[in-house]
């Protein structure tokens, strides 16, 4: 079990880098954001004290594309599908394509298991286009 948490941790970190560096907002982050403390509480698998932590934060830093996406996943962990789809929904324009299908394909499953079919039918409709914005 620990091993499978390390590797969910290991593939995580890769797409965190893609995405902070893809964030258009490169200014320091302000002093109440305290990035260990956050870090620390998702490798221990503290879910909801790692969301407290993000609810913390200013709105601006919230809304970067990396932590949009870790609170997704986090949500996704607990189960909170529509929670995990509508942090998924954040603007992933000037993303890498790869990184913005495998969004799609999270926020597609995550509407699909919060029930809201018609939604996730669009969204992994994107996904298994292989192309942003084409329908299969």
């Amino acid at each position: 079990m620990q091993h499978a948490k390390r590797l969910w941790n290991l593939r995580l970190l890769p797409l965190l880098i893609v995405l902070m560096g893809a964030s258009v907002a490169r200014a320091q982050a302000p002093a109440a954001v305290n990035h260990e403390a956050l870090a620390e509480r998702v490798r221990e698998h503290a879910d909801t004290q790692a969301l407290a932590i993000l609810g913390t934060w200013p709105r601006a830093e919230r809304a970067r594309p990396a932590w949009s996406y870790l609170r997704g996943r986090l949500l996704e962990r607990q189960g909170e599908m529509a929670a995990a789809a509508e942090a998924f929904s954040f603007d992933d324009a000037g993303l890498p394509e790869g990184v913005r299908l495998e969004l799609s394909l999270r926020r597609g499953r995550a509407l699909l298991r919060a029930g809201r079919f018609a939604e996730a039918a669009s969204a992994l409709a994107v996904a298994a286009s292989g192309r942003r914005g084409t329908a299969a």
